[in-house]
């Protein structure tokens, strides 16, 4: 599986259960892979297939406009201690998505960020609408 078809994959998977999802969107100095929206709660996810301390740079990042944020890899991927302490400490969460399921497991939940910038918040929600479409 390629990060493009995890992509289209959880974005269907988050539309269908009544979020509004948007694909890479502009943020900072890079994108977000998804940000998923119901009830006003933002929630970003950086998908990765491999290098997740990356995602949780990239993740880090946007809590400065997201209430939570997510790193979301494949099922089948080998999560160390080193990683989930990381996410931990930096209020990450962390979900597996299950391609035969077509489901998420949330194996670490996220921190409310405590890094939310107003101006970066203003900027992500107005970004939303200039995403990729899928």
């Amino acid at each position: 599986m390629s990060e493009l078809e995890l992509q289209v994959k959880i974005y269907n998977l988050f539309r269908d259960n009544g979020y509004d999802v948007y694909t890479e969107v502009p943020f900072l100095t890079r994108s977000i892979d998804i940000v998923a929206v119901r009830n006003g709660r933002v929630c970003t996810y950086e998908l990765k297939l491999h290098d997740w301390r990356k995602a949780i740079k990239q993740s880090i990042d946007h809590l400065h406009g997201a209430d939570e944020s997510y790193i979301c890899l494949p099922k089948m991927t080998k999560i160390s201690d080193e990683m989930l302490e990381l996410a931990q400490a930096n209020g990450i969460g962390v979900v597996l998505f299950d391609i035969e399921s077509n489901s998420l497991e949330e194996v670490l939940p996220p921190q409310e960020s405590e890094f939310e910038w107003p101006p970066a918040k203003s900027w992500l929600t107005s970004a939303l609408g200039a995403g990729a479409a899928i």
